[in-house]
C-alpha cells in the first residue's frame, strides 16, 4: 500500500505502513522511484516529510520511523545525510548530498509517522471507542452520522492504533449518539472517506454551513482486533497470560509494565469488573508462542493490551518465556448503588443500567439469557420467580456494557463474565420488569398522594388490610408511587369501608430502602373484614387545572418552615405548557425543588442552589418542595402558561453582534418537527451553529437584514428570528438596545515596572500596549470582547535615561473597531500614583479640555487622539466616557 503526492519540486510517497500517514519514504528523481537511507533522520525530517503530504503543522506529531521498520525494498537509495530544520517545504531543501548517494543498505531506509492530533474518541466504556470528535477551526466538533457506515469507522479506527495493527483493526459504525451527545459543536456532516486521506478532515465531507443536525445525531465508533485470550494455568482465574490475534500467537514480557496491564488483562478475559494482581518471571510457568515485549503503558480502561500505549512495536521486540506475564483476576462486585431499572412503567420495571467508569448507561441487548434477568433481579433484592425481559429502543441513552453471561447463582451482575466491546451490539438495550406484575395505586383519597392503598396481582386488585405498618413499610410503598424518601404516615377510617377486593395483603416488612414491596417480606389473606390500611405520602399536595397560574413556597416572600415536603400538581388542560422558576432562594444544597412530568416519569429539573434555572416543558408538572430541617431562607416563585414557540429564544445582546440561542432540548421535548436549516435570521443564509444544546447565532448587527435606530442614549437593533416546523411559519422578534455612553481605563504601570534593552531614537514614538476594560453602568469586559482600544504613546521629547524627572507628553489612541461610528469625547480624569499620595485631576469636561496641558484631537470618525503633558512618569490611570454616533 502507498501514498503519493506530487508536491512540487519532489514527488514524494509512504509505502507499506497501515495508512496515508505512515510509511517507509520514497521519493522520485528522474522519474524513478527510490527510497531515503535513515543516517541523521530524525523529526525534523519527518516533519518535513509530513507537511510535504498535506498535514497541518499544529495538528501533527511527526515521528521518524527507521531501519526499514515499514519493510525494506529493493529500489535505490537516492537521499543520504539529509539535514532538515523542520521548517522546509521541500525535502530537497535539505539535501548535503547529491542525488544517488549513499553509504547504507536497503536495511536501513527512513519512514515516517505523521500522527493527527485533530481527532479523539469520547464517552465510549473503553479508549478505543466512543464518539467521534474532530479539531476543526480551533474547536472540538462531533460528526452528524448522516451516510455514517463501518468503511468511515474503520478508517479512524486505523488513524488512532500503531502499526502494524492498524492493518488488522475494524471499526463499527454507531449512529444517534449511541455514546452520548457531545458538548461543543456539530460542526461537520456527510463524511465518506476512501482510505487514501492522510486525516480526516481531508475526507469528503460538509464543513461549517447550514446544521445538519444536533448532538442527539454524532457518529460514534467501536475498535476491535478480534483477539482472543485465555489463561494458561491452575484455573480460570488464574495462570500465564495467552493472546492470539490474527496470524499472531504467542505471551507478554513482563518488561516495563504497571499494575494497570493486569486490569486491562483481566478485561480481555471477560472480567469486566475485576480486581487484578501481576505476576512476573513466568510465575505460573512458561507461555507458548512468541513472548512478546510490549512495554505497555496502560491506564486500566483499555479493553484489550494491544491498545495500551506501547513501547516496543507489536511483533518486533520478544523476550525469553522465562519472562511472561501472569495474573490472577478476582471479580469484583458493582455494588447496589450501580444498578438501576429505569423509565419503565412502574418502580421494578425498566431498562438496565449500570454506571460504570463513573457513567451511567445500559446494557447491549445482543445475547441476554434469563440468567442475566434473574441475577439482576435477584441483586435489586426482589423475589418473584416469574420475570418479564424485552429489548427495547435505546433512544438517547448512553450504551456501557456490551455483553454479560451470567451462570445464574450470583448474586451481584459483577461477578458475571462480560464485555465492553460493543462490536456485535443493535440499537436495542434490555428492559427488565422484576416485579412479577404487582402494582399498587392509592384509591378515594383527597389527592393522587393520598388514599386506600390497592395492590394489583396477578390481574387482580386486592387491597392492604388496616394494621400497624412501619414509617419503613409506608416508605417503600411511597417509594412505589415515585415519592422516595417522604416521611408518610397512615390513616385509619372511623368506620368500616364498603370495599370488595378479591384478596388482602396483611403483613409487610420492609427495610425502607426497598423501591417496590416485591423486595420485602408480605403475606396474603382471603379477606381484610372491611378495614383497610390509608396512606398519605405527603403533608400538603395542592392541585391546579387552570391554564396558567402562580405558585410560592409557604410564607413567601418571608422564610418556609424548615423540615417541609409539599407536591404540587399541575393538570392545565389538553396542550403544552411550560414551567418557569422565577425565584429560587434555598438555604443550602438539602433544602430543593424537583419538577417531573409524572410521579413515575421523566425528571424535568431538580435545583437546589442554582444561579440558572430553564424553562420546563411538559403537558402537566408535579413538583416536589422538600427542606431539611436545619435552616429556612425565602423559598420559591414559579409559574406556568401555555408553552409560546417564542420561548425557545434565549437573547444575550453582545456589544456588537447578536447573542441569540434556540434551545434544542426544549426544542425536542415539544415534539415539532424542524430542520435546523430552517431557522434564521430574516435572510435563510443567516443560520445558526449548534453548540452543545443551543442553537447560536453571532451574526453582527450590521448583517442579515438587521435594523438600527438612533435614539440618542441607545441605539436599537431589531429583527426576527424565522422558525419553520411542521410547515407552519413563526417569526420572534429580537431586539437589542446598546448604551451609547461607553467608560475607558487605561493603567500605565510607569518605568519603575518596565524592562527596557536600550533608548530609543528620538525620531520614534514607543508604542506600549496595554489591557483596557470597556464598562458599561452593569458591568465590564475585557477588551476582546470590546468595541475600543486604545495604545499609548510616548512623545519623542520624552528620553528614556531620565525616567523620573522630565517634561513629555503622553498620546492616547482610542479607536472603534467599526469605524462607521463618530466618537465624540465626554469627560476624562487622569489619576497620578505617587509613593505617598495619589493626584486626581479632571482634564475633559463636556468634550472640552479643561487644562491647557492637555489636547484633543478627532483623527478619524472612529478614532480620537488625547494628549497630556506629563511632570512625572509615575503610574497613572486614564479614565474617560465617550459617546459613539
Amino acid at each position: 500500500m502507498g501514498f503519493t503526492i506530487n508536491s512540487g519540486p519532489t514527488t514524494i510517497r509512504l509505502v507499506g505502513g497501515g495508512g496515508p500517514w505512515e510509511g517507509r519514504v520514497d521519493v522520485m528523481h528522474n522519474g524513478k522511484w527510490g527510497s531515503v537511507c535513515d543516517t541523521n533522520f530524525g523529526n525534523e525530517e519527518a516533519t518535513v516529510v509530513c507537511r510535504m503530504l498535506g498535514f497541518k503543522d499544529r495538528t501533527t506529531e511527526s515521528y521518524a520511523r527507521n531501519a526499514s521498520f515499514f519493510g525494506s525494498s529493493s529500489n535505490p537509495i537516492l537521499l543520504d545525510q539529509i539535514s532538515c530544520t523542520g521548517s522546509e517545504l521541500d525535502i530537497n531543501a535539505c539535501r548535503t548530498k547529491k542525488w544517488g548517494f549513499h553509504t547504507c543498505d536497503n536495511d536501513h531506509e527512513a519512514g515516517v509517522l505523521c500522527r493527527a492530533s485533530n481527532l479523539r474518541l469520547s464517552g465510549g466504556s473503553h479508549t478505543m471507542e466512543g464518539r467521534v470528535e474532530v479539531l476543526f477551526n480551533g474547536k472540538w466538533s462531533t460528526i452528524c452520522d448522516e451516510e455514517w457506515d463501518d468503511n468511515e469507522a474503520t478508517t479512524i479506527c486505523r488513524m488512532l492504533t500503531s502499526y502494524p495493527l492498524n492493518k488488522i483493526v475494524a471499526g463499527k459504525a454507531f449512529r444517534n449518539s449511541y455514546f452520548g451527545g457531545g458538548s461543543y459543536t456539530a460542526a461537520l456532516s456527510n463524511l465518506k472517506c476512501n482510505g487514501s486521506e492522510v486525516d480526516l478532515l481531508h475526507c469528503s465531507m460538509n464543513k461549517g454551513g447550514r446544521p445538519h443536525c444536533d448532538h442527539s445525531r454524532d457518529a460514534g465508533v467501536s475498535c476491535s482486533l478480534n483477539a482472543a485470550s485465555y489463561l494458561n494455568g491452575q484455573n480460570q482465574m488464574k495462570g500465564t497470560f495467552q493472546t492470539q490475534i490474527s496470524n499472531y500467537s504467542g505471551s507478554i514480557c513482563d518488561r516495563d509494565v504497571n499494575e494497570s496491564v493486569g486490569t486491562v488483562l483481566c478485561k480481555a478475559l471477560g472480567y469486566w469488573s475485576n480486581t487484578a494482581v501481576v505476576y512476573r518471571n513466568s510465575w505460573f510457568g512458561q507461555g507458548q508462542g512468541t513472548s512478546f515485549d510490549l512495554k505497555p503503558k496502560c491506564t486500566g480502561k483499555e479493553s484489550n493490551i494491544l491498545f495500551c500505549n506501547l513501547g516496543n512495536t507489536f511483533g518486533r521486540q520478544t523476550c525469553t518465556h522465562s519472562q511472561d506475564i501472569g495474573v490472577q483476576c478476582t471479580a469484583t462486585p458493582l455494588g447496589l448503588f450501580k444498578i438501576r431499572l429505569a423509565l419503565g412503567n412502574s418502580k421494578g420495571d425498566g431498562r438496565l443500567e449500570i454506571k460504570y467508569n463513573d457513567k451511567w448507561g445500559t446494557v447491549c441487548s445482543t445475547d441476554w439469557t434469563p440468567q442475566n434477568s434473574e441475577v439482576v433481579c435477584r441483586m435489586l433484592g426482589f423475589r418473584h420467580p416469574i420475570i418479564q425481559t424485552k429489548a427495547v429502543p435505546r433512544n438517547d441513552t448512553h450504551v456501557l456494557l456490551g455483553s454479560l453471561s451470567c451462570i445464574g447463582p450470583e448474586h451481584d451482575i459483577g461477578f458475571c463474565k462480560g464485555t465492553v466491546d460493543k462490536s456485535n451490539c443493535t440499537n436495542e438495550v434490555i428492559n427488565i420488569d422484576c416485579t412479577g406484575g404487582m402494582e399498587i395505586k392509592l384509591s378515594g383519597g383527597s389527592s393522587p398522594a393520598d388514599g386506600r392503598i390497592d395492590v394489583k396481582q396477578n390481574g387482580q386488585w386486592g387491597s392492604l388490610c388496616d394494621s400497624s405498618y412501619t414509617l419503613s413499610d409506608l416508605q417503600v410503598l411511597c417509594n412505589m408511587l415515585g415519592y422516595r424518601d417522604t416521611l408518610p404516615y397512615q390513616y385509619h377510617l372511623p368506620s368500616v369501608e364498603i370495599h370488595k377486593a378479591p384478596f388482602g395483603i396483611d403483613t409487610l416488612s420492609c427495610s425502607g430502602y426497598e423501591d417496590h414491596i416485591m423486595q420485602c417480606l408480605f403475606s396474603k389473606t382471603a379477606s381484610c373484614h372491611h378495614r383497610y390500611a390509608h396512606l398519605k405520602c405527603f403533608d400538603c399536595v395542592y392541585e391546579h387545572t387552570t391554564t396558567t397560574g402562580t405558585i410560592v413556597s409557604d410564607h413567601y416572600p418571608g422564610r418556609y418552615i424548615p423540615d417541609t415536603d409539599c407536591l404540587y400538581i399541575i393538570k392545565p388542560p389538553h396542550g403544552l405548557y411550560k414551567v418557569v422558576v422565577d425565584v429560587l432562594q434555598m438555604a443550602d444544597t438539602g433544602d430543593f425543588i424537583q419538577i417531573k412530568d409524572s410521579p413515575l416519569g421523566k425528571e424535568l429539573g431538580y435545583y437546589s442552589v442554582s444561579s440558572y434555572i430553564p424553562a420546563a416543558v411538559s403537558n402537566e408538572f408535579w413538583i416536589r418542595f422538600k427542606t431539611n430541617g436545619q435552616k429556612s431562607a425565602r423559598g420559591f416563585k414559579l409559574h406556568w402558561s401555555p408553552f409560546e414557540v417564542k420561548d425557545l429564544l434565549s437573547l444575550n445582546c453582545e456589544i456588537d453582534r447578536w447573542g441569540a440561542a434556540i434551545n434544542i432540548t426544549l426544542l425536542r421535548m415539544t415534539s415539532m418537527y424542524v430542520n435546523y436549516s430552517d431557522i434564521y435570521l430574516t435572510n435563510p443564509d443567516c443560520f445558526g451553529q449548534v453548540i452543545g444544546d443551543k442553537l447560536m447565532f453571532d451574526q453582527l448587527y450590521g448583517e442579515c437584514g438587521s435594523t438600527k435606530n438612533d435614539s440618542g442614549l441607545f441605539i436599537t437593533y431589531q429583527n426576527n428570528l424565522t422558525l419553520i416546523a411542521d410547515n407552519v411559519t413563526y417569526e420572534i422578534p429580537l431586539e437589542c438596545k446598546i448604551f451609547k455612553d461607553d467608560r475607558v481605563f487605561h493603567f500605565h504601570p510607569g518605568f519603575d515596572y518596565m524592562e527596557l534593552d536600550k533608548p530609543a531614537d528620538e525620531d520614534k514614538k514607543i508604542e506600549i500596549f496595554f489591557i483596557m476594560y470597556l464598562r458599561k453602568p452593569v458591568h465590564r469586559k475585557r477588551s476582546s470582547d470590546s468595541l475600543y482600544e486604545i495604545n499609548l504613546f510616548f512623545d519623542s521629547e520624552l528620553t528614556l535615561q531620565d525616567v523620573t524627572d522630565f517634561n513629555g507628553k503622553f498620546v492616547y489612541i482610542i479607536n472603534r473597531h467599526d469605524s462607521n461610528m463618530q466618537l465624540s469625547l465626554n469627560a476624562c480624569n487622569f489619576t497620578m500614583h505617587r509613593k505617598d499620595t495619589d493626584d486626581f485631576f479632571s482634564i475633559v469636561e463636556n468634550s472640552k479640555p479643561v487644562l491647557e496641558t492637555v489636547r484633543v484631537k478627532n483623527v478619524h470618525p472612529g478614532s480620537i487622539q488625547l494628549e497630556i503633558q506629563i511632570s512625572e512618569n509615575v503610574p497613572s490611570v486614564l479614565e474617560c466616557d465617550f459617546v459613539s454616533k
